[in-house]
């Protein structure tokens, strides 16, 4: 017996951030790399999370991020917070860069903060920098990484059957979606059912 339905289909389209790490090393490189690090950190006097003498300076001031926690989830904006002393100087000055970026002052010396701008930065692994100064002019540096959040959802629509069309037996939806980073997927569902996966991602397709 033959009948016909009235639906109200929906997609949604989900995104996600694909991180793919590809590592070749052979121990002649691993040693150069370990040494080439090694150097970097005497010579520039920075180092990772805590910096201070006896850990990438001899002299300089140390320094230390205590907010954002390395590897955090951010969203713009946040803040990076934490702490600077000398055994024998004075703190002048913190700043902090993201990525290498310009360098913006931070408020407060021995306790300090600064608000992060993060909304032209990439969803994705950023590298935050701060930066000590003493009254004599040396500085340290101290480093960590955090990920910003993907917070802008996608976008899906819906192509046929047009709105208010009466269909029966198999019917195909098609549409299309987009995302500021990527699509993972795109999922159907009729009348609030189990969700199904379409086929395709920008261009999809699913029968129902």
């Amino acid at each position: 017996m033959l009948w016909n339905r009235r639906v109200s289909p929906t997609a949604e389209a989900v995104s996600s951030i694909r991180h793919r790490t590809s590592l070749r090393t052979t121990a002649a490189l691993v040693t150069s790399l370990l040494l080439l690090t090694g150097s970097l950190a005497v010579a520039g006097g920075s180092c990772g999370k805590k910096c201070g003498p006896g850990s990438g300076s001899s002299s300089g001031p140390v320094v230390a991020i205590s907010t954002p926690t390395a590897g955090a989830d951010v969203a713009s904006p946040f803040e990076v917070a934490g702490s600077a002393s000398s055994s024998s100087r004075t703190i002048s000055s913190v700043g902090v860069s993201v990525d290498g970026g310009a360098w913006h002052t931070a408020s407060g010396t021995t306790s300090w903060s600064a608000s992060v701008d993060a909304t032209q930065l990439a969803p994705g692994t950023h590298m935050l920098t701060a930066r000590a100064t003493d009254s004599s002019g040396k500085s340290t540096s101290v480093f960590e990484n955090v990920v910003v959040a993907d917070t802008t959802a996608p976008s899906v629509t819906l192509a046929t059957p047009t709105a208010g069309a009466t269909i029966g037996g198999y019917v195909m939806l098609t549409g299309s979606a987009a995302d500021d980073v990527a699509l993972s997927r795109v999922d159907v569902s009729v009348d609030s059912g189990a969700w199904q996966s379409a086929t395709g991602t920008t261009t999809w397709s699913a029968v129902v």
